[in-house]
């Protein structure tokens, strides 16, 4: 067991520490493609008037870690399988977030959207400083937590 966990680790952190080039890999594999683009639902809702005003794009309802915490939360009695499901979808999410804390520049659609509030933007401060800080902190946190999924169903399974 104390090899899978240190193989599972590994994985984990290679995944946060590859980057760009394990986002052109994961997208080559359907599923895996489709567990990574989970957060951008809303992309593919465009045409979708009702949704439009609700869910727009890296919403906080879609860019939030509660997916990978849920789902590890449910695959905890599936033992090493649960583990390996929340390893690989905590660290889907995980790459999701952590690829968006580095846009091309912080504007607009780059911002976390709140329902009714909006992307934070029209608050009147210079540069915007106010959206780009908490969507900063807001996608490291979850970033974290989607990972931190793993480590929780890691740690029931013991």
């Amino acid at each position: 067991m104390f090899k899978l966990r240190f193989i599972l680790l590994a994985l984990a952190v290679l995944m946060l520490l590859s980057g760009c080039v394990l986002e052109e890999a994961v997208k080559a594999i359907p599923l895996l493609g489709e567990i990574y683009r989970l957060p951008d639902i809303d992309q593919r809702w465009t045409d979708q008037p009702a949704w439009n005003w609700l869910i727009k794009h890296r919403s906080i309802l879609t860019h939030n870690a509660l997916i990978p915490l849920a789902l590890a939360w449910f695959c905890r009695p599936l033992k090493q399988w649960g583990v390996l499901i929340a390893l690989v979808i905590g660290s889907l999410f995980s790459l999701h977030f952590c690829l968006d804390l580095f846009p091309k520049k912080w504007y607009g659609y780059a911002f976390i959207h709140i329902p009714v509030l909006g992307w934070l933007d029209w608050i009147p401060f210079d540069n915007n400083w106010i959206p780009t800080v908490f969507s900063v902190v807001w996608l490291g946190l979850n970033m974290l937590l989607s990972q931190f999924a793993f480590v929780l169903v890691l740690k029931r399974n013991q």
